[in-house]
């Protein structure tokens, strides 16, 4: 399934009723309640569901996991991701020399819904390579009322923080899909005996930068 996110859910279940497996390219759904109905529709009709979450596999994110699980790190004690994906001259000069126009017959998403709704790219990769599931959620929008008008947007939050209060105890803070130029995805992990840590703006996600008490090192 690859349509807007928020529409994941109740076309994953028209599958499941149709005997179809699915593997869904982003987030599950946009609420608690329409992840229960997914979950339900699953096991009433026996199908299998995937999630895809990309951003776990790049070559900066992935080896996270292996270091965290070595023990060398020690425990995890917090976590930092940021996913900015706002327009840039070189993606759409239109933007930088006039407003947006609103077209209200094909309004995406991202221009009604709040970024912390959309986590995928960043607090996903986090509960992968640390092996650790949420248990409270903080989320605190950012305000901006011209973005509204300049963007075409129906939403005047053009970012988000949200603290995650994790099951081993870790307060992992992450940003959503958030509008700020230039487009960047980052993460770092703050363990008892060292940090981990992708390097901002490595457009290919390949670079990982780790040092313990011991030793510093970086990957290319």
């Amino acid at each position: 399934m690859a349509n807007y996110f928020d529409e994941h859910a109740k076309y994953a279940i028209k599958c499941f009723e149709a005997g179809v497996d699915v593997l869904s390219e982003t987030t599950a759904a946009p609420s608690l309640a329409e992840c229960v109905e997914l979950v339900e529709a699953a096991e009433k009709y026996g199908r299998k569901y995937a999630l895809a979450v990309c951003c776990t596999y790049f070559k900066g994110v992935y080896p996270m996991k292996t270091l965290i699980e070595s023990g060398e790190f020690g425990k995890v004690l917090s976590a930092d991701a940021e996913y900015h994906h706002g327009h840039e001259p070189s993606q759409d000069s239109a933007l930088v020399t006039k407003k947006v126009e609103l077209d209200l017959e094909n309004l995406h998403w991202r221009k009604t819904m709040p970024s912390c709704y959309y986590n995928m790219h960043t607090l996903a990769p986090l509960m992968m390579v640390t092996n650790t599931m949420p248990e409270t959620v903080y989320c605190n929008s950012v305000e901006n009322r011209d973005f509204c008008e300049e963007n075409g947007k129906l939403t005047d939050t053009p970012g988000a923080i949200t603290s995650t209060k994790m099951d081993n105890g870790a307060v992992f803070n992450t940003t959503g899909c958030a509008s700020y130029p230039p487009t960047s995805k980052w993460y770092r992990l703050n363990c008892e005996n060292g940090c981990l840590e992708t390097e901002r703006y490595d457009w290919r996600e390949e670079r990982l930068i780790y040092a313990t008490k011991a030793a510093h090192y970086e990957s290319t």
